[in-house]
């Protein structure tokens, strides 16, 4: 699990004091934050790791587009549990995780996996799916977290005017 590490500034901190009495709206000022923050992170992954025509080299940790199917799958949301408010990133599409992690592919019920690779018919008994990482390269991106912390902060100082 990734966890992001939120630094508040001084002012933010005094303002955080003067909120005492309202503990109960903070949490919820949080998951305002990271929802709002999530849903850029959530366009950059689609215009910067899932766009454009591949394909790209694993290094760049970007997917070209061919369907849309995954741009489209992605979900984001927030839940507050205890004083904790959490966020999420996610995909139903089955291949999602293949692309992220890698994955070697073996033919099972046929003696080759056959496919069109650039218009070419491979037929082949096994193939490496690379790393891409085209999520956790986001998410992990520095900018991210400040994304995450500045939103957050936007909120809870909404609070006090």
């Amino acid at each position: 699990m990734l966890e992001v590490k939120v630094v508040m500034d001084s002012q933010t901190t005094t303002a955080l004091k003067q909120l005492s009495g309202m503990a109960s709206e903070i949490p919820r000022a949080m998951q305002r934050g990271m929802d709002t923050a999530l849903a850029v992170l959530k366009d950059r992954i689609i215009g910067q790791r899932l766009s454009g025509q591949g394909p790209y080299d694993p290094s760049a940790q970007r997917l070209g587009a061919v369907t849309g199917t995954l741009r489209g799958s992605l979900k984001t949301g927030s839940v507050i549990q205890g004083d904790k408010v959490l966020g999420y990133l996610s995909s139903d599409v089955i291949y999602a995780p293949v692309h992220e992690y890698g994955k070697v592919i073996s033919a099972k019920n046929a003696p080759f996996l056959v496919f069109k690779v650039l218009g070419q018919i491979v037929r082949t008994k096994q193939v490496t799916i690379p790393e891409r990482a085209p999520f956790r390269a986001e998410v992990e991106a520095p900018q991210t977290a400040e994304l995450i912390g500045t939103s957050i902060q936007g909120e809870i100082e909404n609070l006090t005017k």
